[in-house]
């Protein structure tokens, strides 16, 4: 089963993020055709979990193949990237085990968490913008191939192009040390436009699994090269050398908005940074101030029973880890502040041995003139392409692009932009002869003419079979109309 083949939108983002990792079909009873049970059967396996509850206790199962993972639609969480095998802790194969990074087999995705609290906004085309990544030479962007909305927020899925394959070297794992850096680079850019991102969740480990409710976007073509990624990150993390650090003596551990925050009471999240953010926080000064990780864990455990919304053991556990992980130098000033000001906003700046590091300011929404152009392009293409009768323009993305001499990224932010402004009702159609369905707002007004006239004439049929008389049914004739009142112009 490919893509194109899939019958709903949340199988066809299962299926792309997938990158055929793993087996088609079940090995054994399978309720696929045979035609769709052919094909190699990769090894490999993904875990899934039926709530976050459950994920918490390690409950769930492992799957083996594409066909298991959309017959449980209902699981919650899921491992995106596929790892070597599988197994169970228990007897009664309830707990899993497995899910660990020596164990990964296949980079597929990068995802990023953007956690709202109880202000999570409703789903949006300028919220959508704000997890497009601009590169630096300000005119590459890294768009969400796909984008989920969780009960508190979004998650954004950056898929690859070609998944990233693991390999052990002298008991090293270069491409998850290059992944993680891409991984922590992306994250940092979209925080710069979402402060709500969680920097601390695990770069390979369980997300919200795609489902029909949960799906605000998804664009197939929207895919990315990691050579690239891995390139701009590395890039970002040069920039970021000595010359942009201010090193201070005093440890961060010693700082008075370390100890406002040791003493804050945190909820679990407001909209902003809550208590994972904050812990983290907390480690990482300590980690830059010398602790060990028992030390660590030590303080963790205490600042966390002294909380009246107390973290489960289970994750103030792997906040530490991460936290030490040799992943960051210590706690970051853009934390710092937002955690300060939102749960100790008498605490005095930090002054100590923080690790500063510039950043850029945030991105304001962009209107470039040439969007505008794209836009006008794409309107007289559909005009010209079309007849004076056609009710729409059927066309794929791939031959619009072709067309136009224009980018995948660029032509979805324009079609977004025409269907905002009503330009063009822009409409989605998945399948294996799916594409892009174009019209204009005069052929979108034939359309209307032409169906009020087939409903006149359905009414006038039925009066007549009635023996009614036409009479005074002018006006009932002229509000009949199959086309909506509001026009819901669909983005694509």
């Amino acid at each position: 089963m490919d893509v194109l083949g899939t019958q709903n939108i949340s199988e066809a983002a299962i299926v792309a993020i997938l990158h055929h990792g793993l087996a088609i079909s079940r090995f054994k009873h399978s309720r696929l055709p045979a035609s769709e049970q052919r094909g190699d059967r990769p090894t490999g396996a993904v875990f899934l979990t039926r709530s976050k509850e459950a994920l918490q206790e390690a409950v769930g199962f492992v799957s083996t193949s594409q066909e298991a993972i959309l017959d449980n639609d209902s699981c919650s969480h899921w491992t995106p990237n596929i790892f070597r095998f599988g197994t169970y802790k228990n007897p009664n194969r309830h707990v899993i085990s497995g899910h660990s990074e020596d164990n990964l087999k296949q980079i597929n995705t990068f995802v990023v968490d953007a956690d709202f609290g109880d202000h999570k906004p409703s789903y949006s085309v300028d919220l959508y913008h704000k997890f497009i990544v601009t590169l630096d030479d300000s005119q590459t962007e890294i768009w969400p191939t796909i984008l989920l909305e969780t009960p508190h927020g979004y998650q954004a899925y950056y898929v690859l192009d070609r998944p990233v394959f693991v390999r052990r070297h002298n008991d090293q794992f270069p491409a998850i040390t290059a992944a993680k850096m891409v991984s922590e680079a992306i994250r940092t850019a979209v925080a710069e436009q979402l402060p709500q991102v969680d920097p601390g969740a695990n770069h390979f480990g369980f997300f919200r699994k795609p489902n029909e409710q949960n799906v605000c976007f998804f664009e197939p073509s929207l895919t990315h090269d990691f050579g690239g990624l891995l390139a701009w990150a590395k890039r970002l993390q040069a920039s970021a050398g000595e010359k942009d650090r201010v090193h201070f003596r005093v440890k961060q551990a010693d700082q008075p908005w370390f100890t406002a925050l040791t003493r804050a009471q945190v909820s679990r999240g407001d909209g902003m940074l809550g208590r994972n953010n904050t812990l983290l926080t907390l480690c990482l000064a300590g980690y830059s101030s010398g602790w060990t990780e028992r030390d660590a864990y030590d303080y963790a455990d205490q600042w966390n029973s002294g909380q009246r919304e107390p973290l489960s053991d289970r994750e103030v556990q792997r906040i530490v880890h991460s936290a030490f992980s040799g992943k960051y130098q210590g706690a970051n000033a853009h934390y710092i502040a937002e955690l300060t000001a939102a749960y100790a906003p008498d605490a005095a700046k930090p002054i100590g041995n923080q690790v500063w590091r510039k950043h850029a300011k945030v991105r304001e929404d962009r209107q470039y003139s040439h969007l505008r152009e794209w836009a006008e392009d794409l309107v007289k293409y559909v005009n010209t392409k079309t007849g004076r009768e056609a009710d729409y323009l059927q066309i794929t993305t791939r031959e619009l692009r072709s067309q136009l001499g224009i980018s995948s990224q660029m032509l979805m932010r324009v079609l977004h932009y025409v269907a905002d402004l009503s330009l063009l009702k822009v409409v989605r159609k998945l399948g294996r002869n799916g594409g892009l369905s174009l019209a204009t707002l005069r052929m979108a007004g034939r359309t209307v003419q032409r169906n009020k006239r087939t409903s006149g004439d359905a009414w006038r049929f039925f009066l007549d079979g009635l023996g009614i008389s036409r009479e005074g049914t002018s006006e009932k004739i002229d509000q009949l109309s199959l086309w909506p009142g509001n026009h819901a112009w669909s983005g694509p």
